[in-house]
């Protein structure tokens, strides 16, 4: 085999390694776990050497989520970010399919309650839901504030954050705490969930003050 065949060869081997790759991206499913609430982290610890013993937890195709954001607390007077889970109680598991060896190691982790809808009917995350969900995990492990300001007609206005993109699902809005209350969709069913954010002054009103 001459350099130039070699090279051939090569190439659709690599073409084809991406192909493949992304036919499972498309194929991916997400399927939700309930345990234990506050339980999340000792779980995803015994998750990740569970699977890292079967040699799975490696592999791009077997991913589990915890997704959370920061909200800044007051405490006897001292404002305080404090990091809380988006879906409280809820995990998410990302694979081409919930084989049976996994699906039972699952149910052996201490602090495991159900796979959604139920252990009977387990369903994958519907396209709509999947979405949001990705929405939040492309801001990282932790959705960290928006940037947002108010318009002339006290509208909110997302600059950049976990917030843009979301403004449709805004049903409160609380300017003290500087949070705002989006509801989500898991299986049909609401979850109202705060976020917080930073006010920022638009350019023009910047300008304005600048002038003054």
């Amino acid at each position: 085999m001459n350099d130039h065949i070699r090279l051939m060869v090569l190439l659709f081997r690599d073409i084809l390694t991406v192909m493949q790759q992304e036919s499972a991206k498309k194929n991916m499913k997400i399927y939700v776990i309930q345990v234990f609430s506050q339980g999340e982290e000792k779980f995803i610890s015994l998750t990740m050497n569970a699977l890292r013993s079967m040699g799975k937890y490696e592999s791009e195709k077997d991913k589990l989520y915890w997704p959370r954001r920061t909200l800044e607390r007051k405490k006897r007077g001292v404002k305080n970010p404090r990091t809380d889970a988006l879906y409280p109680g809820y995990l998410f598991y990302r694979s081409t399919e919930l084989e049976m060896d996994i699906y039972q190691m699952f149910k052996k982790i201490p602090g495991f309650v159900r796979f959604l809808k139920d252990n009977q009917n387990i369903e994958p995350l519907s396209r709509e839901d999947e979405e949001i969900l990705v929405h939040f995990i492309s801001f990282g492990d932790i959705a960290e504030t928006s940037k947002v300001f108010f318009d002339n007609d006290n509208m909110i206005q997302v600059i950049a954050g976990p917030l843009k993109g979301l403004e449709g699902k805004i049903v409160k809005v609380d300017k003290r705490k500087k949070r705002a209350r989006v509801v989500l969709n898991l299986y049909k069913e609401c979850f109202p969930i705060d976020l917080g954010f930073e006010l920022m002054v638009p350019a023009e009103k910047s300008d304005e003050t600048d002038k003054e």
